[in-house]
């Protein structure tokens, strides 16, 4: 498994073989429809049509298989996202900001099915496997932040602060009111996960009303 080729996200895999790349599409439609624990290997050979022993030689157990595609869906669309992520020159900060919120909602529009399987189990995850699955969280959310800070606070470091301001406090100060934005949408979302797929367009309305009043402020001119 460690040579990628097309896979069940239709971007790039590591499931190679035709027999377990169709285990994993299966796989991930189960687990996305059903949830890991109503998900039941029986029915995932059935509709792949394999032997159960087949999917335990490939993945060694139900388990595994889960964080495997779990794994996999993520850094197939951080991917994806750092395939969109090029900087517009002519952005300032925050117009950057827009660009690269814009490019997650995108890659929840083109890859749905690896997007709804990421966020129903980051944010439903199940008992068993909470723990792997928040240091996955952890680990890609590091990932994540490592590029984009490259491409957003890049421009916050030749913006025109007001004076008195110090840079590495607007910038911790930025990170908190993102942070808190991201933190917001996904309690908001916590027991709603297919709106949040089917319509991300509404949570981008509503960050560019957040991201307004942190650029405009909320007085009166």
């Amino acid at each position: 498994m460690a040579i990628y080729a097309q896979g069940y996200c239709g971007v790039m895999s590591k499931f190679t073989e035709e027999k377990e790349m169709k285990i994993a599409e299966v796989a991930l439609q189960e687990f996305t429809t059903k949830g890991y624990k109503n998900t039941s290997t029986n029915v995932i050979a059935e509709k792949a049509n394999v032997s159960k022993g087949l999917i335990f030689h490939y993945f060694h157990s139900k388990k595994k298989l889960f964080l495997l595609l779990l794994e996999d869906a993520t850094d197939e669309l951080v991917a994806h996202l750092k395939k969109q992520e090029q900087a517009d020159e002519q952005a300032d900060f925050f117009e950057e900001i827009r660009i690269f919120l814009g490019n997650k909602i995108r890659v929840a529009l083109e890859k749905p099915d690896a997007y709804a399987f990421m966020m129903t189990s980051f944010l439903q995850p199940p008992i068993e496997l909470q723990h792997e699955i928040h240091q996955l969280l952890a680990q890609k959310s590091s990932e994540i932040e490592s590029f984009s800070d490259q491409a957003l606070f890049r421009k916050l470091e030749k913006a025109p602060l007001r004076e008195g301001l110090d840079r590495e406090v607007v910038t911790t100060y930025i990170r908190l009111v993102l942070d808190s934005i991201s933190n917001h949408v996904i309690q908001l979302y916590q027991n709603r996960v297919q709106e949040l797929v089917e319509s991300p367009e509404k949570v981008m309305d509503e960050v560019d009303t957040f991201l307004d009043m942190l650029q405009n402020g909320i007085y009166t001119k």
